[in-house]
């Protein structure tokens, strides 16, 4: 009886363990698409703000 206890605790273990890694990889895509989103923002706010620049340029 103990000793299957015991096994029945380290499945529960493995388990727990498996679930944090998949929660643990969903985190990390989510911050991988959050990040991408984020960069691609800044990027057109960026190609915005210099086009501005290089019309104020040209018109001085």
């Amino acid at each position: 009886m103990k000793q299957s206890r015991g096994r029945l605790k380290q499945r529960t273990y493995q388990g727990n363990q498996v679930h944090l890694a998949l929660m643990l990889h969903f985190e990390y895509l989510m911050t991988l698409e959050l990040g991408h989103f984020i960069g691609h923002q800044y990027f057109e706010i960026g190609c915005l703000l210099a086009g501005i620049a290089g019309q104020k340029n040209l018109e001085n």
